[in-house]
C-alpha cells in the first residue's frame, strides 16, 4: 500500500486517458429505491420541498403550459370520483368505471396557482382534499404525491374517514406539466 505522507496529491493537469472501452452491460436493471435523485434539474423537482419532508405540500403551477391528468386505477373497495377541485372544477375519473390510462386535459393556469384535487367517495358521501390534513373534516391527510421525473407527479388518495390504511392507492393518477411541490396553507 502507498505511504500516506499527509500531503494532498499534486494536480498535474493531465486528464485521464479515454481507452474507448465502454462499461460492461451486465443486463441487470438498476435497483429502484423509490427515491428521486437529488441532481434532477428538469425544473419541477426541488429536493428541499419533497413530499416526504413536507407532507402538507401541494402542487403549484410554475409555467404556462397546459396540464394533463391521467387516471391510473383504483385499489379500493369503495368507488370514488376524482376531480381537480381548485382553481376550477374538472372531473377526471371514477374509480372502477373509468378506463385505466384515460387522460384529461386540465388547461393552463397562472404560475403560482395551487392545484387542489379531491375525491368524492360515492359509498359514504365523504369528500377529501389534497394538501394539508386541516383541509379534511377528519383531520387526516388523504393524498400523497410522489415525483416521477420529467415534470410528472403521481398522486394517490385514501378514501376512508380517519385516514384509512395510509397506502394512498384507493384512487391513483398522474399529472404532468410545469409544477413543483410547495408548502401550502
Amino acid at each position: 500500500s502507498p505511504l500516506d505522507t499527509g500531503e494532498a496529491p499534486v494536480d498535474t493537469g493531465v486528464a485521464p486517458v479515454d481507452t474507448g472501452v465502454a462499461p460492461v452491460d451486465t443486463g441487470e436493471a438498476p435497483v429502484d429505491t423509490g427515491e428521486v435523485p437529488v441532481d434532477t434539474d428538469d425544473g419541477c423537482y426541488d429536493p428541499s420541498t419533497a413530499y416526504d419532508m413536507h407532507p402538507a405540500a401541494g402542487l403549484v403551477v410554475t409555467g404556462s403550459d397546459a396540464l394533463t391528468a391521467t387516471y391510473l386505477g383504483s385499489d379500493a373497495g369503495y368507488t370514488s370520483e376524482l376531480y381537480l377541485n381548485s382553481p376550477v372544477n374538472v372531473y377526471i375519473a371514477t374509480g372502477h368505471a373509468t378506463a385505466t390510462g384515460t387522460a384529461t386535459g386540465l388547461g393552463a393556469f397562472t404560475p403560482g396557482t395551487e392545484l387542489v384535487f379531491s375525491i368524492l367517495v360515492t359509498n359514504s358521501g365523504d369528500t377529501f382534499l389534497s394538501g394539508p390534513a386541516s383541509r379534511n373534516a377528519d383531520g387526516f391527510r388523504h393524498a400523497a404525491i410522489t415525483y416521477s421525473g420529467d415534470c410528472v407527479w403521481l398522486v394517490g388518495f385514501e378514501d376512508s374517514y380517519g385516514g384509512g390504511d395510509q397506502d394512498f392507492d384507493d384512487i391513483i393518477f398522474e399529472i404532468s406539466g410545469p409544477m413543483e411541490m410547495q408548502l401550502v396553507p
